[in-house]
């Protein structure tokens, strides 16, 4: 989605028909696409004015916090290289990913931690539930499996191992 209004913006993504096409949300900053902080502030304010939920990524604490300040309802914390790997942030990066769950606290505790970047199965959702996180954010695990229908059931059976457990 793009900060515009109505009118000549060849190329661009309104975000009234985004709405209008029954979206009721948006994911922002993915690291295929980075916005400049300034247009992603300005997305922000046109998104919220149109009632839809955000996501937000965010590749280190520094934007992350930053992003949290805007009060979206989800901040994503994604390390790119990791992005599509099968290697997840929960499992090769633990540490970080409970700082990312602590920095957005501190921040804005209104705001929802999520973790993306390589979580690929119910092991990577598991962990990274269990290291602070409400939730992850994924695209190629499910994009790129031969049986989506499986790596769906498997996430789903990671998040009710934890769900059980607590």
């Amino acid at each position: 989605m793009d900060p515009i209004t109505p009118g000549s913006h060849t190329g661009q993504i309104l975000v009234e028909s985004v709405k209008e096409a029954g979206a009721i949300g948006t994911l922002l900053n993915h690291a295929e696409r980075k916005l400049p902080f300034e247009t992603l502030e300005k997305t922000v304010d046109v998104v919220k004015k149109l009632d839809l939920q955000i996501c937000i990524c965010a590749e280190n604490l520094e934007i992350e916090a930053k992003t949290a300040e805007l009060n979206p309802e989800y901040v994503a914390f994604e390390l790119p290289e990791l992005i599509g790997t099968g290697h997840s942030i929960s499992t090769t990066e633990p540490e970080l990913v409970k700082a990312s769950v602590k920095k957005i606290h501190e921040v804005n505790s209104d705001v929802t931690p999520l973790c993306g970047a390589g979580i690929s199965d119910g092991k990577d959702a598991y962990a990274a539930l269990q290291l602070g996180t409400e939730g992850v954010l994924l695209a190629s695990a499910i994009a790129k499996a031969t049986d989506p229908e499986f790596v769906l059931i498997d996430l789903i059976n990671g998040i009710n191992k934890y769900l059980d457990e607590k």
